[in-house]
């Protein structure tokens, strides 16, 4: 599991020099800079304590990597970079959607992660309901129509659920793709299993730590990560590359990475959307522990790096996202605590700040970084300054 981290302060074990901030967004259809400039007026500190506030940087190219939409925020608080990974995202765009929604939602009640409880409500209200809505239709009319020999009703009855139930399945997958669930179909597309998915993923995971170890090698005594949504999975897998690369090059004293940080995580649900447990495994008792099982399988494999030969041993782990009490629709469906499955090390905040915003049902997982403006105790912008300590 994650190495014991004492609460990180500003000046213990930071060396002195420039400090550059990789940010690594969380949706696949971004365009580059596109949340950038939220992103860098959340973390910096701005001037204006009251009234108005500004934030001074501006921007520049990035020389170290071969990407000429590529642009990096200077500041004198930091050097922020964007790592754009969409257009490696070459996958289906619907791959793995289908299996990932029925692992989620063919399971019994006790067996849903609390953040998707209230969705997971809503959409077997709807399924039941139009269950229930045949039979009545049947009924009805056949009560409404006696001069009508039954077999003719349950004829045209049984072509209209077929097509209802054939361009219900036609568009399952599209409406799965919307400002809701991207972030978690975005996820499906990283995590699929597909040749094609395999490729993009090697690809996205390449050009990351192609980045960071250009950081490495470059003038900054200090880097931070900062990603959200499928970023988080993203950022973890180029950690992992790059600290098994320094190691058996036994480069780990040239590891000037601090800080990881991870803004409404989707690897909270890692037990359920990297292990892909069997997909009606869900409606029994045992379906905890089997995915704890299959989670630690992993990290014995090699597949998932925990633990003192890991990264964050020596880079502390902080991660933040808007909770959700289970069964409502308020908050960050696809957020939450990371430190049971990846170690106690990990520091989880649930914030508590940014109201109503982080209330927004459906979109609170798009809202983290819109609101830099917000910056009292409390507020997302307030923990990310605190814990980056630009």
């Amino acid at each position: 599991m994650a190495a014991e981290t004492a609460d990180p302060t500003p000046e213990d074990g930071v060396p002195s020099g420039p400090t550059a901030v990789v940010f690594v967004h969380g949706m696949g259809e971004k365009r580059p800079m596109e949340t950038l400039d939220d992103f860098a007026r959340t973390v910096l500190r701005p001037h204006g304590n009251h009234g108005e506030k500004t934030w001074d940087y501006y921007s520049q190219p990035v020389e170290i990597t071969d990407s000429y939409e590529a642009r990096r925020f200077d500041s004198a608080q930091a050097e922020i970079y964007e790592y754009h990974w969409s257009y490696l995202m070459t996958a289906d765009k619907y791959a793995g959607a289908m299996p990932m929604a029925l692992r989620l939602f063919l399971r019994r009640p006790s067996n849903v992660p609390d953040a998707l409880l209230g969705i997971w409500r809503r959409v077997w209200t709807v399924v039941v309901a139009i269950l229930l809505a045949i039979p009545a239709l049947f009924v009805t009319g056949y009560a409404l129509n006696t001069d009508v020999p039954v077999w003719v009703i349950g004829l045209i009855t049984s072509a209209v659920v077929l097509v209802f139930w054939f361009g219900l399945y036609r568009t399952a997958a599209k409406a799965l793709v919307n400002s809701t669930t991207t972030s978690l179909v975005d996820v499906a597309r990283y995590l699929d299993p597909s040749p094609s998915s395999y490729v993009a993923r090697r690809a996205i995971r390449g050009g990351l730590v192609d980045l960071l170890r250009a950081l490495h090698d470059g003038q900054y005594a200090r880097i931070v990560v900062v990603a959200h949504g499928v970023g988080t999975y993203i950022s973890y897998d180029a950690l992992t590359v790059l600290g098994a690369e320094m190691q058996l090059h036994q480069q780990e004293n040239h590891w000037h990475i601090s800080d990881f940080v991870t803004v409404g995580a989707p690897m909270a649900l890692a037990d359920l959307l990297v292990t892909r447990p069997p997909l009606f495994s869900g409606f029994k008792k045992s379906d905890g522990a089997m995915r704890r099982e299959l989670f630690d399988g992993l990290v014995r494999r090699g597949a998932l790096v925990l633990g003192s030969h890991s990264p964050f041993a020596v880079t502390r782990w902080t991660n933040l996202w808007f909770p959700v009490t289970r069964g409502s629709l308020h908050g960050d469906w696809f957020g939450g605590a990371v430190g049971p499955l990846f170690g106690d090390g990990i520091r989880d905040i649930a914030v508590d700040g940014n109201q109503p915003e982080r209330f927004k049902r459906g979109s609170a997982h798009n809202e983290y970084f819109r609101h830099p403006e917000k910056g009292d105790e409390g507020d997302l912008a307030w923990h990310l300054r605190e814990t980056l300590a630009l």
